[in-house]
Parts: C-alpha cells; structure tokens; sequence
C-alpha cells in the first residue's frame, strides 16, 4: 500500500494550523504515460510525473470506474500555472495494476484535469526504491533502437521487476459530466 503524503501531513498538523498548497503539474506537455488497470476494472492512461508531490485521479474516471472516495480529505493543489485547485476527495487503496505488479494508491480526485491519471513522486518513490542509487532519485528510463522509451519498476513488497512501455502523455479519456469512456 502506497501511503498518502498529503495524508500524513495533515494528520500531523497541529490544531489551528494552516496547511501548505500542494502542487501538481496539470499542464504538462512533455511527459509520457503508462497504461494501468484500474480497480481490476479498466487500463486507463497515467502520467508520469515526479515533480508533483501527490498522485491524482479524474473525477471522470473515478465516477466511471465507480471507484469510492472520501470526499471528507481535500486539499488545496497548486498545478503548474500557478492556479490553486481545491481537491474533491481521497480514494483510497485503489488497486493498480501495471505489468505484474499491483500498486494500492492513495489518489486525490480532481474535477477536469488534463489527465486521467497523475502518478506523482510518491510512486516514483515506491516504485523505484529498490533500483535507485543515492544520486538517481528518477524511474530508470532507456531509449531502444525504435525510438520507445521504457521504465523499468520494482515492487518494493515483492521485488518483482516490470519493464512498461511509455507513450506520449495526449488528452483524457474520462471526462468529468460523461461518467462514460469515449
């Protein structure tokens, strides 16, 4: 189970205290997505992101996958251009699963991202513990002959090892309102 930064720090505020903007990068065009199934429903598209701080899910897919939320944990995010966002909810535990390793990810949901999915640097973290050296803090990324680009991950429960493919990051797929994929 993947634990949610945002979670923690909240528990750990004192009473009265007012929290931090989270931030999140919303409007990215360079990044590149893996496909994953989502609560052993459905492979949805999810961004790579390491400078985001918390991992994040549409509403759209959310509502489509019917996946349950708490809609009690929000929280203020920053995304890239600088706008602050109030998250709907948390989800928690949310079974995902790429390659052969299944995450349990704590996803905060937002209303209309760019994105379906945002895998921020706590997955990075997780995910790649086992393979980083302490000056590689990254998903271990290589370039084939074909011009793909992969990932290699590490389970860290497990130590099963999944090399995924990555594509370009491109448009949603769930939209919040559809409650359907297009």
């Amino acid at each position: 189970i993947v634990p949610d930064p945002v979670d923690l720090y909240f528990k750990g505020l004192a009473p009265g205290e007012i929290p931090l903007h989270f931030h999140v990068a919303k409007e990215s065009l360079a990044l590149r997505s893996i496909v994953g199934l989502v609560d052993n429903k459905e492979k949805v598209k999810a961004i790579l992101d390491p400078s985001s701080q918390i991992i994040t899910m549409s509403e759209g897919v959310c509502l489509s996958l019917g996946v349950t939320f708490d809609p009690m944990v929000r929280v203020q995010m920053q995304s890239a251009n600088k706008t602050v966002d109030l998250t709907l909810s948390l989800a928690c535990n949310v079974p995902f699963q790429v390659g052969s390793i299944t995450l349990y990810l704590q996803r905060h949901v937002v209303c209309n991202p760019a994105y379906d999915i945002l895998l921020g640097w706590p997955f990075d973290i997780d995910m790649h513990r086992h393979m980083m050296r302490p000056a590689e803090m990254r998903p271990k990324a290589r370039h084939n002959h074909k011009g793909n680009i992969t990932i290699t991950i590490t389970d860290p429960n497990s130590d099963l090892v999944a090399t995924i493919l990555t594509y370009p990051q491109g448009k949603p797929h769930f939209l919040s309102g559809s409650f359907h994929s297009e």
